[in-house]
């Protein structure tokens, strides 16, 4: 089995097609993350459960440079960069990757038809049917998903759109009772902040992303 297929084979869904218990799917579940863990460590890949340190390893040796580290109480927040490619996620305890995603505009090549860069795409917003300002999650199979991207389709190196930037830590967030609105305001704020804390050539990559008015 290929690592597309291992990547997408859902547990679940097939104990539950096969009529297992519960019990079952999630033995089945446990020993597929096992799988798909030990395929990614042997690949040089990221995947669930990596300490900090080794994803660091992972990435900087495929290139990625850091751009800027944010110190918070318990965690730290990180952002890379690699021609087009940035990369943001926090730490949990400043021992393992809590979460993140990396943000890019990919430009699919004209012989990719847009109905097969559905397998490839996470998220994000078409424009044209020809570039894609999106993300994916980065703590799994990181590389994997950038490099099967980038035999298909172009990175862009200074952004044409601005994808959907979540660069918030979680101290950041303001109570939940607040008005939505106000919320969404205090989000975005820390989104640039954190843009304008980066050296100025990636600024002027993401240039399209900061709200100058």
């Amino acid at each position: 089995m290929n690592l597309d297929k291992i990547l997408e084979f859902d547990p679940i869904a097939t104990a539950e097609q096969m009529g297992l218990s519960t019990g079952c799917g999630l033995l089945l579940s446990m020993g597929h993350n096992l799988q798909k863990m030990r395929v990614l460590e042997g690949l040089g890949d990221t995947h669930f459960g990596i300490s900090l340190d080794k994803y660091i390893e992972v990435i900087e040796s495929a290139g990625f440079v850091l751009a800027k580290k944010f110190a918070y109480t318990r965690d730290d927040y990180y952002i890379y960069w690699k021609d087009g490619l940035l990369l943001a996620f926090d730490s949990y305890g400043r021992c393992s990757v809590n979460g993140g995603n990396i943000y890019y505009n990919w430009r699919r090549n004209d012989d990719v038809s847009f109905d097969e860069v559905y397998s490839l795409t996470s998220s994000g917003k078409w424009h044209d049917r020809l570039i894609l300002a999106g993300s994916h999650d980065c703590r799994e199979a990181l590389l994997f998903n950038m490099n099967r991207m980038a035999i298909r389709g172009t990175f862009l190196p200074k952004w044409q759109y601005k994808p959907s930037l979540w660069l918030v830590h979680y101290e950041e967030h303001p109570p939940q009772d607040m008005d939505w609105q106000e919320r969404h305001k205090i989000f975005e704020e820390c989104v640039q902040k954190k843009l304008l804390a980066l050296p100025a050539y990636i600024q002027d990559c993401l240039e399209v992303c900061f709200d100058r008015s």
